[in-house]
């Protein structure tokens, strides 16, 4: 027999019986949508955090990438005021 998240068939069918006897055979498509709905929201919720994660990552590069050519720009104004320092000097 196989298992679904460590439920054995056996399992499954006492859970569904309680399932029928609790809440009665007309209200169990309500419950099902109810819960795929849940779902549904749980999965976009996910999705929507990964596009957040990720989106953050691009800006951190963008910040990196930034960095970067403010550090080269800095770099070229000091020895562009190097080589003034010692053309002056002369």
């Amino acid at each position: 027999m196989g298992t679904f998240l460590f439920i054995s068939m056996p399992e499954i069918m006492v859970i569904l019986l309680v399932v029928v006897m609790f809440f009665g055979s007309k209200q169990i498509p309500e419950i099902a949508k109810g819960l795929g709905q849940g779902v549904k929201y749980v999965r976009n919720a996910t999705n929507e955090i990964k596009r957040d994660i990720n989106n953050s990552a691009n800006s951190n590069d963008d910040i990196r990438e930034a960095r970067d050519a403010i550090s080269e720009g800095k770099k070229a104004l000091d020895d562009l005021t190097d080589s003034v320092r010692r053309s002056t000097k002369l």
